[in-house]
């Protein structure tokens, strides 16, 4: 018997506590890594046996596991969700999606990229495969600017442009290819494996949430927008964070060379939470067991007089007869016969 939607106390709380509680061990362990156990010239773990990254693998993997599970089996987490009206926190994390977006095509089409400098000489086919990636960050980018005007206006007219929402999923797919192309130990380049793991949900996540927002077989799907979109954020900002608050202590001396903050994978995670906040909060308002039912009229019938009640007791005594039996009067409201 499935499990799906059946359990009652995992509910989006303690999807969100166990999020919370990963990232926050998660961060100062890997900015911990980041400056003892990282070498900025190439990106490799000076060594890979490290107790710490050990216990970073372990932290990331039972938060995600419990999450993804926590999502498919809690009850609350619901399998429809239309958002209708307007959506300024959205349409504000979709704004802030395709600037990034723009910034990176207009990078990665000018070939002025560096990431994999410091580990591989570029070959042709990296060479092409970025260029398409650049392409495709702009036509993804679109797709958020459409989401932009429509949660705006309260308008979901992106419904009727679906093919818009297969392009950030081909972005995804291409910056993982492109990765997957460079001949290297992904498991000993500290970025590159968490990288490639996050955009393997954040692709997940984007389908998911595709087929939400166009309408399009929507149900039973939801749940894998909310585990696969926490568990993408999670390891972005886990890699993410610690290079912002190194850059803003000053110390970029310590950010591996090649591989600069990828703003818009994290203006994806910051969207993805907002989806996720504004649809479980839209479903909530929508559950038809939590939405409290009219009162039913109960008709109220006119109270007896003092003496209706004497009298109707009286008429229902028990009378005895010649032979001592006890027997109930069945005359009881006998209408008088007036002839």
């Amino acid at each position: 018997m499935s499990a799906k939607g059946t359990k009652k106390g995992v509910g989006p709380n303690l999807i969100f506590l166990i999020f919370c509680v990963g990232l926050v061990i998660a961060c100062p362990v890997r900015m911990y890594i980041q400056i003892k156990n990282i070498d900025p010239s190439t990106g490799f773990y000076i060594n890979s046996n490290y107790p710490l990254v050990e216990l970073l693998s372990v932290v990331l993997i039972a938060a995600s596991l419990f999450i993804l599970i926590f999502s498919y089996c809690s009850s609350d987490i619901f399998s429809a969700v239309e958002l209708k009206g307007r959506q300024i926190p959205l349409s504000v994390l979709s704004l802030f999606a395709s600037i990034t977006l723009v910034y990176d095509s207009i990078i990665e089409l000018t070939g002025r990229d560096q990431r994999m400098a410091a580990l591989v000489q570029s070959e042709r086919s990296v060479e092409t495969v970025e260029k398409l990636q650049g392409v495709f960050s702009f036509l993804a980018a679109c797709w958020f600017i459409i989401l932009f005007i429509g949660f705006l206006f309260g308008s979901n007219f992106f419904k009727k442009i679906k093919i818009f929402s297969l392009f950030p999923p081909c972005w995804v797919i291409l910056s993982m290819l492109g990765k997957l192309l460079i001949a290297i130990n992904y498991r000993k380049v500290s970025d590159m494996a968490l990288e490639l793991i996050a955009m393997i949900f954040m692709l997940l996540f984007l389908l998911s949430s595709a087929r939400q927002l166009t309408d399009t077989n929507r149900e039973g799907n939801f749940w894998l927008s909310v585990g696969s979109g926490i568990v993408a954020s999670l390891l972005i900002f886990t890699y993410d964070i610690p290079r912002i608050s190194l850059s803003l202590m000053g110390k970029t001396n310590l950010l591996v060379q090649g591989f600069p903050i990828r703003y818009s994978h994290l203006a994806i995670a910051f969207f993805a939470i907002g989806f996720i906040i504004t649809a479980l909060r839209k479903g909530s308002e929508a559950d038809p067991d939590k939405i409290e039912k009219p009162a039913v009229p109960v008709k109220i019938e006119k109270a007896e007089t003092a003496e209706e009640t004497k009298t109707e007791q009286k008429q229902s005594a028990p009378v005895s007869d010649e032979n001592g039996n006890f027997s109930v009067s069945a005359n009881k409201n006998k209408p008088e016969n007036k002839n």
